[in-house]
This record gives C-alpha cells, structure tokens and sequence, in this order.
C-alpha cells in the first residue's frame, strides 16, 4: 500500500522564529529547535565515513562540513600536512563556496550582480574539482585532482569582472557592534590554518577538545565556552567578526583570495596527495576546522577500532547563538512590544540575525524582507 502524506505546513523560506521572555530585563533567543545535533546519527559509524555523512546531512553547508570532517579525519590518522597543491585547491573550494554562499543576497538590490556572482562561484567550484552541489574534493592527505585548467581562462576573467563590479556596487554593509560578552574567534593565517586566535590567545586546533565546553551540553543552542587564562568566555565568529561588518566584504575577501589562488602555478601542477596507509581500525581523537561562509565549523571525532564513539560538531550557528541573543535582548529592551510603532525594533532584529548569519534561509532575505516572528515565552526559560 502506497502510503499517504498530508502536507499541512506553509513553511516560509524568509521566516525566523525569535523567543522572548518580557521579565525584566528582557530576554530574546533564536529558536533553534528546527536545527536539530547531527552527533546522535553519527555515533557507531565507521569513522572513515562520517565526513561525506555529515555533508548530506546538512546541505546548507556541505563544502565547510566536507572540508572541516576530512581535516578531523587527518588529525585523527596523525596527519598533519599535507601537499601545497592540495591545501590550494581546498583554499579555491572553500572560496568558490564563500562567493556562492553569499551571492543570493544579492539579489533583492543588485539582480545581475547577483546572478555574476553565483555563476563565478559555481566556476570555481567546478575549477576546484566540485561539479556538483555535494563536493568531493579533498580526500585524506590531500585532494583527488589537480585544480580543473580548462577553466582556468574563464574564471581569471570572472573573477577579475566580478572584482570591478563589487568596487562600483553601492551595497551597504551592517557594521558590527562590540560585544562584551564574549571574545572573537577565528582561525589564522588563512580560513584552513591550524592556529585559533580566541580573544588576544592563540592555540593550536588539537587544543579544543581540551578548551571547549558546552553551556547547554546536547542542545542545539548548546552555547560553547572557551577555557582562556583560566576562565571559561563565550565567543563570536564568522565574516561580521572577521571583517567587521556583514554584508559586501566577505565576498569581496574571497574573490581577492581567489584571483591570488588561480594565478599560482602550484595550483594547477603538483603533488596531489600524500601516500597514506589508512588504519581502518582507527583509535584516537581528531579535530578539524574551517572558518567557513558562516564562521568557524568545528569537528571533534574519537574513534575506537575505527567507530565513531563519540564526536561534537560545533556549527557556527551555535557558537554565535549567545551573541545573538545578547543583540536580540537588546533590541526588545528598546522597543517595548506596549509602547507604539514596532517597525525599528524588526529592523533591528533583522539586522542582528544578519550579523550572526545562522544557518537558515532567511538570511538570503532581501532587505527588509525577513518574516520575523516573536513568541512570548514568559517565565517558560
């Protein structure tokens, strides 16, 4: 018997559902529930497997999830270079990701900018060897293939337009406030580096698992804290903490970035990958971590006769939930829902999601455009 499915739900893709509690002071949270741990469906996996899982199961973000799971599983095999043409053509890939990720927002104001950037982005995902919505690039030690020459021609000249375009554009940027609560974080000398600078600290990436934990251990909005000088601070991440602004600027980054990558001769020419024996039977701890479209994606695997026993993935959706909250609560203490005309108080929770840029279609909203819904939640948290 075919079975039957009542569709029942108009779900709308610029929807955004915000929680607020009106004690005093108030406070305001983005519902996370929709976005529920991947963790639990990874646990009792053969761990060699678990990137390409992780990457279909969140497919807003497959590149930095492919890039973050394959970059675990070298830490977790003591892996810890890996060829210069490999690390340049997961450089190229994560751009590529970078200016298709955020060209949709171009839209509402700048159509046929918009459409150039989604087209170059898909250029040069197709130059670094991703043909398809899912990648398939990096593999353990480095990539499968050289970066693609038959594009190269013609992402040189994308590129290059698109830099001019994005000059000329008038495209306004949401400057970043400070934030008190926590300290910034980032990775450095470049989105795939092996160093963390948390606040005035740098670390290594193999450190976190030893400097991390969860405020709401579990949860979606699960809040992670970073242990510096002895105490346990909150943390922001993502292009408006990099660049100081959301909006324009991490696009333009990354089209420089690009243009840099494709005129280095290393990229289209060289050793591919190491040559790894893979221990399928695997015991350890791995981490890997990309700065991402969206900020800092972090995976933690450890592994036991080659099964994932247990893991953390810390999307940047959940590192930045407290920022977030403190701008949202902020907003709400400003605007009473009592006292007149709401319309500046949804400007500012929609420019506060901006900023934060959770992992939701609501940030590809043309301006002003955001369907914001508030739900008292009173004395329910």
């Amino acid at each position: 018997m075919v079975p039957t499915l009542k569709l029942d739900q108009d779900i709308n893709p610029f929807g955004v559902d915000i929680c607020v509690d009106y004690e005093t002071p108030p406070r305001a949270w983005l519902d996370l529930d929709a976005l529920p741990r991947l963790e639990p469906h990874l646990r009792g996996r053969p761990v060699l497997e678990v990137p390409d899982i992780v990457k279909r199961l969140c497919g807003i973000c497959p590149t930095p999830h492919h890039l973050a799971g394959v970059r675990a599983l070298e830490d977790l095999l003591g892996i810890s270079t890996i060829p210069p043409t490999a690390m340049l053509t997961r450089l190229l890939l994560h751009h590529a990701s970078v200016i298709d990720t955020f060209s949709p927002r171009l839209l509402g104001t700048h159509r046929h900018l918009a459409i150039h950037a989604r087209n170059t982005g898909k250029l040069l995902l197709r130059t670094a060897g991703c043909s398809g919505h899912f990648p398939d690039v990096a593999v353990v030690g480095g990539v499968r293939a050289h970066a693609d020459s038959t594009y190269r021609d013609a992402a040189e000249e994308a590129v290059e337009k698109l830099i001019a375009e994005l000059e000329q554009a008038d495209i306004p940027d949401i400057p970043a406030p400070g934030w008190d609560g926590g300290v910034d974080l980032m990775l450095e000398p470049h989105p795939l580096g092996d160093s963390i600078r948390a606040g005035d600290e740098t670390l290594a990436i193999h450190q976190l698992p030893e400097v991390v934990r969860e405020t709401y251990p579990g949860h979606a909005d699960c809040r992670p804290r970073i242990q510096l000088e002895g105490t346990w601070r909150l943390w922001r991440t993502g292009p408006a903490v990099r660049h100081g602004s959301a909006g324009v600027a991490a696009l333009e980054a990354s089209c420089r970035a690009a243009k840099d990558l494709l005129a280095r001769k290393e990229l289209w020419s060289g050793e591919t990958r190491l040559s790894v024996d893979i221990d399928h039977h695997v015991t350890g701890v791995g981490v890997g971590l990309i700065d991402g479209p969206r900020g800092v994606l972090a995976h933690l695997y450890q592994a036991n006769n080659g099964v994932l026993e247990h893991c953390q993935i810390l999307t940047p959706t959940a590192q930045n939930a407290a920022w977030l909250a403190d701008m949202l609560s902020s907003a709400i203490a400003r605007y009473p829902k009592d006292q007149g005309d709401q319309t500046r108080l949804f400007t500012e929770l929609e420019c506060a999601v901006r900023l934060a840029d959770p992992c939701l279609p609501c940030t590809h909203a043309p301006a002003g455009m955001m369907d914001i819904n508030i739900h008292d939640q009173s004395g329910r948290r």
